[in-house]
């Protein structure tokens, strides 16, 4: 059985981190968090991060305490892709 989980892409460039399936979230909290180390961001976007996994990592993840911290990661211009694409695999 072929599962695309809702993707489909004909035609143009695609570009930017992407992710589907059951372990899409976890595939952009690490995407993100390799940008944080490739990248000299402040403290701040490191705890973001960390309290985004956390939350995510809870039974029922608090969606303002996720919607707050992404809004914050994706202030960073380098990080900004990567953070919209995990926001839209929790808010859709």
């Amino acid at each position: 059985m072929n599962n695309n989980y809702g993707i489909h892409i004909t035609g143009g460039t695609v570009s930017g981190p992407m992710a589907a399936g059951p372990n899409a979230k976890a595939v952009q909290v690490n995407e993100l968090a390799n940008l944080l180390e490739q990248h000299d961001l402040p403290p701040e976007a490191q705890a973001d991060l960390v309290a985004v996994t956390e939350e995510l990592a809870r039974p029922e993840p608090d969606r303002e305490i996720l919607r707050a911290k992404l809004e914050r990661l994706g202030s960073y211009a380098v990080l900004a892709e990567s953070a919209a694409a995990l926001a839209s695999l929790i808010f859709g």
